[in-house]
């Protein structure tokens, strides 16, 4: 889905997702460049990854009025991305340990 200058929905034909996932990820990169947080060899890196984090899911719809589907959209979104159990400790340069994968008993 996408939106108008409205602010009303429209659904993406699946066959224009590859280009939208294109789309929302160079906006992202140059956000992400535009406010210094990474420069365009991080971009270049990122692209080259087989799995670089950006998709795009059109496979659940909210219908109008669908107040428990609302809630648990933003309850998905509104999430922490990273568990902060898994955080292990910052480095004397403030760098976070972050351990990927749940320790093995």
């Amino acid at each position: 889905m996408c939106h108008t200058e409205s602010g009303y929905f429209v659904n993406i034909p699946y066959s224009y997702l590859h280009r939208a996932v294109g789309i929302w990820q160079e906006k992202v990169f140059d956000f992400l460049v535009d406010e210094g947080r990474i420069d365009r060899e991080v971009v270049v890196m990122i692209k080259s990854w087989r799995h670089t984090g950006f998709s795009v899911n059109n496979s659940v719809r909210i219908e109008a009025k669908d107040d428990a589907g609302m809630q648990r959209l933003i309850e998905y979104i509104s999430r922490c991305p990273f568990s902060l159990a898994r955080m292990v400790s910052m480095t004397d340069n403030g760098k976070i340990l972050y351990r990927a994968s749940k320790p093995k008993v």
